[in-house]
C-alpha cells in the first residue's frame, strides 16, 4: 500500500517507508526488493495504459545500483526520467514540477519513494555516502538548484535530512 507522507518542515515527501517492511512466518525479513519494484513498475504501466500506450524504458538510464548507506552492499535506485521512460513517444507525466518519481530500496528491505528533478550520490568529509535531490526551487526560498541532502541513518532505518543547497538567485536571472 502506498501512503504519503509529508514530512513537515523538511519538505521531503517519502511514500510507502514504513509498509514496505514484510517479514515471513519465520519472522526473517522478505525481500522487499521484488514487492517494491513491482509496485512501481505496475504503476508506471497502468499510467501508459490509461493513454493507450505501452510502457517503455531505457533501463541503463532508469536503473542504478550503487551502495547508498555505506554497508558495502548496494542498493537499487529507480528514477522515472523522460530520457528513461516513456509511453511510446509521450513522457506519460511521471514528472511534475515537484520532479519524477524515484524509488531507492535499500539492502532489498526497505523502500523509499522520492520526487526529485536528478539526483547524484556524495560523501562527507568521513566517507558517509549522500544521497542529494534536485528538489523544486520553492523548498529553497526560490533559489535556483536547489539540492537536499539525505544520508542513512541505520539505528532509524531511514534517510535523515542534513540540509539544503542551493544558489540564490540574482537580480538578472529573470
Amino acid at each position: 500500500m502506498r501512503k504519503a507522507v509529508w514530512l513537515a518542515g523538511l519538505g521531503v515527501l517519502m511514500l510507502a517507508t514504513t509498509e514496505m517492511t514484510m517479514f515471513s512466518a519465520s519472522g526473517a525479513r522478505a525481500d522487499v526488493l521484488k514487492q517494491a519494484t513491482r509496485a512501481f513498475y505496475e504503476e508506471l504501466k497502468k499510467t501508459c495504459r490509461e493513454r493507450g500506450a505501452r510502457l517503455r524504458v531505457k533501463w541503463k538510464k532508469f536503473e542504478t545500483w550503487a551502495d547508498i548507506t555505506g554497508d558495502g552492499e548496494k542498493d537499487l535506485i529507480w528514477h522515472a526520467t523522460p530520457d528513461a521512460v516513456s509511453c511510446g513517444g509521450d513522457d506519460a507525466g511521471f514528472c511534475g514540477t515537484g520532479g519524477c518519481s524515484m524509488l531507492v530500496v535499500i539492502n532489498r528491505r526497505k523502500s523509499f519513494e522520492f520526487l526529485a528533478h536528478e539526483w547524484t550520490l556524495g560523501r562527507l568529509d568521513d566517507g558517509t555516502p549522500l544521497l542529494v535531490l534536485g528538489i523544486h526551487w520553492a523548498e529553497c526560498n526560490y533559489a535556483d538548484a536547489c539540492q537536499r541532502i539525505l544520508k542513512w541513518d541505520p539505528a532509524r532505518e531511514r534517510f535523515v535530512p542534513i540540509g539544503l543547497l542551493y544558489r540564490p538567485m540574482r537580480d538578472d536571472d529573470d
